[in-house]
């Protein structure tokens, strides 16, 4: 047996880091959040400053923000479960998947990223294409440059994280 260590090789490529993303077994998403950070800024010049309460007023401003988040990237994990039959069928349909039980928990979310916290994470409900209610959490983060694309998973029908369950919208 040699003494020699083994000299760690180059990481994974750009090719496999794609490839993980695809074939990982849950719904992942890569969204586009520019249009809620352009919202927050109309909000804040007209004056907005308790971003909690100016939503109770008015729950329709959340479907507004749902309505601004663009989607960059799905995986297959997500296509079969939201029943797309490819991206562009379920980026046309983003309003089925973003309603009802979502809005109400979009807030959080929308608070914590309104808060110019780097990440965030909060239990959540869509929807699939066909109106089957799915349940889990969502969780994201800033890219480097301050854009706002978060990542996000949500599982099928898996129970929303608990409250007080450890797990910190400060991850890295």
């Amino acid at each position: 047996m040699s003494n020699s260590r083994r000299q760690p090789g180059p990481g994974p490529s750009r090719s496999d880091d794609a490839e993980m993303f695809d074939l990982a077994p849950v719904a992942l998403w890569v969204e586009d959040f520019s249009g809620v950070k352009a919202q927050f800024a109309e909000w804040r010049r007209a004056g907005v400053t308790n971003l909690r309460e100016y939503l109770r007023d008015d729950p329709e401003r959340a479907r507004q923000c749902a309505e601004r988040i663009g989607l960059v990237k799905v995986n297959r994990r997500t296509l079969q479960l939201f029943e797309a039959d490819d991206f562009d069928h379920l980026a046309r349909n983003l309003h089925r998947v973003f309603r009802d039980d979502m809005l109400k928990t979009h807030g959080e979310e929308l608070k914590q990223l309104w808060e110019g916290q780097r990440a965030f994470l909060s239990n959540t409900f869509n929807y699939t294409l066909s109106g089957q209610r799915l349940g889990g959490a969502a969780g994201g983060r800033q890219d480097v440059r301050g854009e706002a694309r978060p990542l996000c998973a949500a599982g099928a029908g898996a129970p929303p994280r608990p409250q007080g369950s450890g797990l910190s919208p400060h991850y890295s």
